[in-house]
């Protein structure tokens, strides 16, 4: 059974540039696994099929086999030519029906970004002020500021100047917007759930009072620069940047020997521009990597106990873990 599954990404276009998503298991944008007996198939027939055999842990995938709505991650590559709008997203709920909805906390790591690109998370102290000098709170005047469209709305939120290899962590409910110019790389809840506040002019729909409803206003995200990231975990997922060093055999090993949690599953995302060439220990299949492509491993498995490396100098990948 393989259990190495490179995923060909679907490809989301937008007005203000496009997204890949490059392990999806939902149905408006699945990816599709492209090797071995499973290629061909969207990720969620993968795991039906997956999920029916005893091998491991793929009683796991049952729920999900089901309910696609149930597999806990989205991860997506980004790039942007325009600015998004500014949006929150709530944390996780309870529909009419009681049934549990996920919110969606999300994370950043910037491949690429021009010069003075920026991004918006939470809002500048200046917000306070104001709602005190006009004896409303916060959330009363950016609520007039949103329905008259004022551009001082813009000039409340907290900017970030941020450059390849930075790292953001955006919780649900902390309001926030990319910038134009920027590639990166987004790790998320599985969730479409996005209540838009202000669209620089754009005529779509905005969701002001909901989004507000769930908008925390005195919280800012977590921003770590280039070279203090190392990693980052929360409820919901854990990513990891690691590099492997195939000069020296057993650092890169070492790197990627680590028993997984039980209730998890684990993909790697290949950062650079160089190759990386696997060997499945089983069917001897040869998969290669490009730059910004995923590998999923569904049971869990490190890749030690699962592939032989064939070496090709150095590479840093992120390991994505999320959590059912």
């Amino acid at each position: 059974m393989e259990i190495l599954w490179k995923l060909k990404p679907f490809v989301s276009k937008k007005i203000w540039g496009h997204e890949n998503w490059l392990l999806s298991c939902r149905p408006e944008g699945a990816c599709h696994v492209s090797n071995g007996s499973y290629g061909g198939l969207t990720l969620h027939q993968a795991l039906q099929k997956l999920a029916g055999k005893k091998e491991g842990q793929a009683y796991r995938y049952r729920a999900i086999a089901s309910d696609a709505s149930k597999f806990p991650l989205l991860v997506k590559t980004i790039h942007t030519q325009q600015k998004l709008s500014v949006q929150v997203h709530p944390g996780d709920f309870s529909d009419a029906l009681g049934k549990k909805i996920s919110g969606k906390t999300e994370c950043w790591y910037f491949l690429a970004a021009e010069k003075k690109a920026v991004v918006f998370a939470g809002f500048d102290a200046k917000l306070a002020l104001l709602a005190k000098a006009g004896k409303v709170s916060p959330k009363k005047l950016l609520q007039k500021l949103l329905e008259k469209s004022d551009e001082e709305f813009e000039c409340l939120l907290r900017g970030v100047e941020v450059n390849a290899g930075d790292f953001f962590y955006i919780p649900a409910g902390i309001v926030h917007a990319l910038g134009a110019r920027l590639q990166l790389l987004e790790v998320q809840q599985n969730s479409d759930i996005t209540y838009r506040l202000y669209d620089y002019g754009r005529k779509r729909q905005l969701h002001i009072k909901k989004g507000l409803a769930v908008a925390n206003t005195s919280a800012c995200g977590e921003y770590i620069e280039a070279a203090q990231f190392q990693g980052k975990r929360c409820r919901y997922f854990t990513v990891s940047k690691k590099l492997l060093d195939f000069n020296s055999s057993k650092q890169a090993t070492k790197n990627l020997r680590k028993k997984g949690h039980a209730g998890s599953m684990r993909a790697y995302f290949l950062l650079d521009e160089g190759k990386l060439r696997f060997k499945h220990s089983l069917s001897k299949e040869v998969i290669r990597l490009s730059a910004y492509d995923c590998l999923y491993t569904p049971l869990n498995d490190d890749l030690h106990g699962l592939a032989e490396y064939i070496p090709s100098g150095r590479a840093n990948v992120m390991e994505i873990t999320g959590y059912f």
